[in-house]
């Protein structure tokens, strides 16, 4: 076994930061009671907090959305009626798959709506709604361990750049289907605040910022809820994905937290400096080149994903992509592709 950096995990990883453990890579357990991730959590007791999606509000410049952002929550419920029906004449083959934009194309979104689309959609997919498949959001989760097998282990942001080569060269078919699957961003910046200071930011376990850009650090993590971290550790996540995740992996440290901490300032008042911070970025990362798999339209087939896991002579794939950020389908790959040569 090779492994190309000091440490066993991947894109599993924690780190040490103001006294406590935050996450660089997967953030969730995503999967329930059956699953062989789930297992493990079990065997080797790994703790951890059940999240609560409803524990969200949503902000902007000017304060608390108030009626706008229940209306917004009722108008992404209904486009998602929409989806669900989508998806189900997909899966009868009576329509061909499409964009999730074009199954949520339901009028013009404002900064609010689109916030809630955000937290919906890029936030666990990694990309807009506009280059995900609508057939990736009926996946039920039960079947996803028998589908999502994609990559080899040197991971797909690598092989697509071309800095891995196979002598003799791979198969067109197994090139042209691995350039179907989009490798997506995620960049989650930590803010440390000195404990001497008091928590200005709201007291739910998600803050939704509705900027008039679409993306620009959208959602807010408070790791003090649920007893995750004790009241006083002072430290906010906030979080950006997709294409503004591109832009902010090309700048500094210094840059990436002068911008954050203007929109924090634009927010709430009694904003104080950190006293540390912590930006993550897969994409620069030469050993994976981005966060997490997801699938373009008409790319999310069992035809496609069989050819890409397939076998090359003594070659076998297994490792890297599903459509949200966790360890479920790396586990599942790493097992498949285990017990492929034996």
């Amino acid at each position: 076994m090779l492994e190309g950096s000091n440490r066993i995990g991947g894109r599993v990883k924690s780190v040490k930061f103001g006294g406590k453990p935050v996450e660089e890579g997967a953030n969730r357990v995503i999967g329930k009671e059956g699953t062989r991730l789930w297992d493990v959590v079990q065997k080797y007791k790994v703790s951890g907090k059940k999240t609560d999606y409803d524990s969200v509000l949503i902000r902007n410049f000017r304060g608390l959305t108030g009626t706008e952002g229940e209306n917004a929550w009722t108008k992404l419920e209904a486009a998602q009626m929409t989806v669900s029906e989508i998806y189900k004449r997909i899966e009868d083959k009576k329509t061909e798959d499409m964009s999730a934009r074009t199954s949520l194309d339901i009028g013009r979104w404002s900064p609010v709506e689109k916030v809630v689309e955000i937290f919906d959609y890029d936030f666990e997919y990694g990309g807009s709604p506009g280059v995900t498949s609508c057939y990736s959001f009926g996946i039920p989760e039960e079947s996803a361990n028998d589908l999502y097998y994609i990559m080899d282990k040197s991971g797909i942001g690598v092989q697509k750049s071309g800095s891995v080569t196979f002598n003799p060269p791979l198969p067109d078919c197994k090139n042209d289907n691995l350039f179907r699957v989009r490798l997506e961003n995620y960049v989650s910046v930590y803010f440390k605040f000195p404990n001497t200071s008091s928590r200005f930011w709201d007291n739910t376990k998600y803050i939704l910022y509705a900027d008039d850009r679409r993306g620009l650090f959208p959602v807010w993590q408070n790791l003090e809820v649920d007893g995750l971290f004790s009241p006083g550790t002072n430290i906010l996540q906030m979080v950006t994905q997709g294409e503004d995740a591109d832009r902010v992996s090309e700048l500094t440290d210094a840059d990436i937290t002068g911008e954050v901490m203007a929109i924090l300032r634009r927010v709430y008042t009694n904003v104080v400096d950190p006293e540390d911070v912590f930006i993550t970025n897969w994409k620069s990362n030469p050993l994976y080149m981005g966060s997490f798999c997801n699938m373009d339209t008409l790319a999310f087939k069992p035809v496609i994903f069989e050819a890409i896991r397939a076998p090359v002579g003594n070659v076998f794939f297994a490792g890297d992509s599903k459509l949200l950020i966790g360890s479920l389908p790396v586990i599942q790959r790493g097992l498949r592709g285990a017990e492929s040569t034996l």
